[in-house]
């Protein structure tokens, strides 16, 4: 009997360890599934985080050549102004050359002009200008004989 009693002892006690070990590894599994689902989820979040990158990237390399774009469009066009003011500078110092053309100055406040002109000393203004009045073209004139 006492065998008896000693085998159904062991067998409870194998069974009761089969059945813990059974327990663990359930919660062993569960563990293993939550993890899986974690980096699941861990692995999307970082798949959205790298898409919404990747995406800002492209948007700023496009802004990037819409700005590259209206550059070079600025450039030729002020390129072109400045080819054409260059070209009119050119052609009218070559008809001043010429004389084909006349250089004329308006003065804003001629009597201010005269006035400033009358004051300084002589040996600093050019000899050869005037105000534009006959008597200093006359004078001007003379002087210089």
């Amino acid at each position: 009997m006492r065998a008896h009693a000693i085998s159904i002892a062991i067998a409870a006690a194998l069974l009761s360890n089969t059945v813990i070990s059974l327990y663990y590894r359930a919660q062993l599994a569960q563990a293993h599934t939550a993890i899986a689902i974690e980096r699941e989820q861990h692995a999307i979040h970082l798949k959205s985080l790298s898409e919404a990158a990747i995406a800002a990237q492209q948007k700023a390399y496009a802004d990037y050549q819409a700005v590259v774009i209206k550059i070079e469009k600025l450039d030729a066009q002020l390129t072109k102004e400045y080819l054409a003011h260059e070209a009119d500078n050119l052609n009218y110092r070559i008809a001043l050359a010429n004389g084909t053309e006349r250089l004329r100055v308006a003065l804003a406040n001629r009597s201010t002009h005269l006035n400033r002109l009358r004051r300084m000393p002589k040996t600093t203004r050019t000899p050869s200008v005037g105000d534009g009045t006959p008597r200093t073209i006359l004078h001007t004139f003379f002087s210089n004989i």
